[in-house]
């Protein structure tokens, strides 16, 4: 039995070895060139090869090797083969000579009656000729004519399909209304959105729409052609060379994209490269307006010219020179005001004429200089120049958007009723020493004039007593937040130390090392008491010697709560320091300190046991209060202050009605205040208040 097993396992090992090692006497190599195309067609047409297929005998046993190709296409779950009885004629091999099939070599395999197709969707895949987009996988094996053997290994060549997307249409916009104008030059413009393809073309199609009621993408296929060009640029100039756009004709346009490679248009784009349709049409004749003058005001700048029969309406555009937006006035009379222009710019201009709604044909640019002051009013001491109001014909007609002259200020109408020279309504006005800001205005039964001056009547602001639309803007712009919590350098206050201080005992501070040496009434050290604060390099010691802040005063407490103020020794006029303070012989470079006993604490309440927002004055009160002899400034609160919010804010309010006042004490230095002590209850002992 083991002989019989093992035997069998050597044969099938055999067999697996030769199956393994078994040599085709012809070798195929199959590539695919971009751009790759989703139809068949395309493949087997055109002057340039897209599926390049070799052959090699290498069998020299076999001399002109007659044969025939096996074509399989797959994709995502589809294939599409060659039928096995296909109609092809035979394909003659020459040992070790090297076959390139051409383009009538592969025609047969991709007709479609010599294919079948498998899978889902295949059979839509063949009938429409179309690929889907995706991974596909090109096969070629090589079979011998006459017997379908197979001799040689399937040669694949693989292609990522995907359609691009036909270009968007930017130039003109959908229905625009183009004014017509001689020459015409229209622009076209559009924008690419394929990406991957090297070389493309792109074809201009105008059409005239006849019927005026049809949208234009259904028009448009049956519409008589009046242009079409290919051009390689994402735009194009329509100008006099080209057919004429008649006025008052409506118009259709799309844009084709096409692949090319070398002479051949390649199919890679959805609806085969067109893009949208959009229509324009052509304004009826509207002449420009003329003898436009202009003249620089205080604030605007005022525009007249020669109105026209075929005018309905009119639009002044302009901007500061070399800006890129417009802005627009609108006029129903041949003259218009331009307002919240600025002293000293220069100004470009264009007066367009409506022969029909939204279709301005405009006149030429033009430039003004406004002044950069007003020097009629300088040599008038500021005076409003006289105003000539002797013309007293009522202005028939005022509507919403126009405006008119009230002393000097332009008055831009936003509502108005009323005729024949008296109108009521609201708008607004640009301030020029506020910065052209404009303000809301009412007027009632003014009286305007054909000039478009206001010359009875009242223009008033709008005001809101409450100021809801202003903001405080105080805090911002005048600082002083942090008044009453200065803090220059270092300053340490209230130091504790972990022994008993005497009255007697010598204070001495090292600024090398920032520490207090405390001795005894003996000069024996008891302890030393860190500062934190120590200055290197030269300057004298413990003073305000450049960047170095000063140290004292401070205030120190032992361990058993008795509490000295520390400072350094006063100078005299001379610079020098009084007598009984200087360094410790002993000490080395040691400074002593002037020393005061300032009195006994208490223990300290806990921040749950007290509120400090809270006074109660059923035992004492004390209130602080300038007094003789003080040196810097205390500044107390003041009742007239309550109606500043700017100032209120500033005093710390305590209970209901105490604020604490600000005392001016620079650092390094000290000065007094007064304490006045009234005492409600007779138990509190005033000597007692700390």
């Amino acid at each position: 039995m083991k002989k019989i097993l093992l035997f069998c396992s050597t044969l099938f090992l055999f067999f697996a070895v030769y199956g393994q090692g078994h040599i085709y006497p012809v070798q195929a190599n199959v590539n695919v060139v971009a751009p790759y195309s989703l139809y068949l067609s395309d493949y087997v047409s055109g002057s340039k090869e897209r599926l390049i297929v070799t052959l090699l005998n290498r069998d020299v046993q076999y001399p002109s090797m007659p044969v025939r190709l096996r074509l399989s296409i797959k994709g995502n779950g589809f294939s599409i083969q060659t039928r096995p009885y296909a109609s092809v004629s035979p394909i003659t091999l020459e040992p070790n000579v090297p076959y390139k099939l051409t383009v009538d070599d592969l025609m047969p395999y991709f007709d479609t009656r010599n294919l079948f197709a498998q899978g889902l969707g295949g059979d839509s895949y063949l009938k429409g000729g179309r690929l889907p987009e995706g991974m596909i996988e090109f096969g070629i094996e090589v079979l011998e004519y006459g017997t379908s053997k197979v001799l040689s290994q399937r040669a694949i060549g693989t292609a990522w399909l995907a359609l691009q997307k036909p270009p968007l249409l930017s130039l003109p916009f959908q229905d625009e209304v183009i004014p017509w104008r001689e020459p015409l030059n229209l622009l076209f413009q559009w924008t690419p959105q394929h990406s991957g393809v090297a070389r493309v073309e792109y074809e201009l199609i105008i059409k005239e729409l006849w019927d005026n009621g049809l949208a234009p993408e259904s028009a448009f296929a049956w519409s008589p052609e009046i242009f079409r060009e290919r051009i390689t640029s994402t735009s194009y100039l329509y100008g006099t060379l080209a057919p004429a756009l008649e006025p008052g004709r409506r118009y259709a346009w799309a844009v084709r994209v096409v692949a090319k490679d070398g002479a051949d248009d390649v199919s890679i784009f959805e609806n085969e490269g067109l893009s949208m349709i959009r229509s324009f049409r052509i304004a009826r004749y509207c002449p420009e307006p003329v003898q436009v003058k202009a003249t620089a005001e205080r604030g605007y700048i005022h525009v007249e010219w020669e109105s026209a029969p075929e005018h309905i309406d009119y639009t002044v555009a302009y901007r500061v020179k070399g800006a890129e937006t417009w802005a627009e006035v609108r006029s129903t009379f041949p003259s218009a005001l331009l307002s919240g222009v600025r002293p000293g710019y220069t100004y470009e201009y264009r007066v367009g004429g409506f022969c029909e709604p939204l279709v301005p044909t405009f006149g030429k640019t033009a430039f003004l200089t406004l002044p950069s002051e007003d020097t009629t009013r300088l040599r008038n001491c500021g005076m409003l120049r006289p105003v000539d109001l002797s013309n007293q014909d009522p202005l028939d007609e005022l509507l919403n958007g126009d405006q008119f002259i009230a002393g000097d200020f332009p008055v831009h109408v936003q509502e108005v009723t009323g005729s024949q020279g008296f109108f009521t309504g609201n708008g607004y006005v640009h301030v020029p020493f506020l910065a052209y800001a404009p303000f809301k205005v009412t007027f009632d039964n003014v009286y305007i004039n054909t000039d478009r001056r206001m010359i009875r009547g009242v223009v008033k602001t709008v005001y809101d007593p409450t100021e809801s639309g202003m903001g405080n803007m105080d805090d911002i712009f005048t600082g002083g937040g942090h008044t009453g919590n200065v803090v220059e350098g270092i300053t340490k206050t209230d130091l504790s130390a972990d022994f008993v201080i005497d009255k007697d005992s010598g204070f001495f501070f090292d600024e090398t090392t920032g520490k207090i040496e405390v001795t005894d009434a003996s000069g024996q050290v008891i302890g030393y008491i860190e500062t934190g604060h120590s200055v290197s390099g030269g300057g004298e010691p413990g003073g305000n010697n450049g960047n170095a802040p000063s140290v004292f005063p401070m205030t120190v407490k032992d361990s058993e709560g008795n509490i000295y103020e520390v400072e350094e020794a006063p100078e005299d006029d001379s610079g020098t320091e009084n007598e009984g303070a200087g360094e410790n012989p002993d000490s080395g470079s040691k400074k002593q300190l002037v020393v005061t006993p300032v009195g006994k604490s208490g223990d300290g309440l806990n921040q749950d046991e007290v509120n400090f927002k809270r006074l109660d004055s059923r035992m004492a009160e004390v209130v602080f209060t300038d007094t003789e002899g003080s040196l810097y400034a205390f500044d107390a609160w003041k009742a007239v202050y309550s109606g500043s919010y700017l100032i209120r804010t500033k005093y710390e309010q305590l209970g209901e009605s105490y604020r604490v006042p600000a005392k001016l004490i620079p650092s390094g230095k000290k000065d007094k205040v007064g304490v006045v002590i009234t005492i409600h209850d007779p138990s509190v002992d005033p000597d007692k208040v700390i």
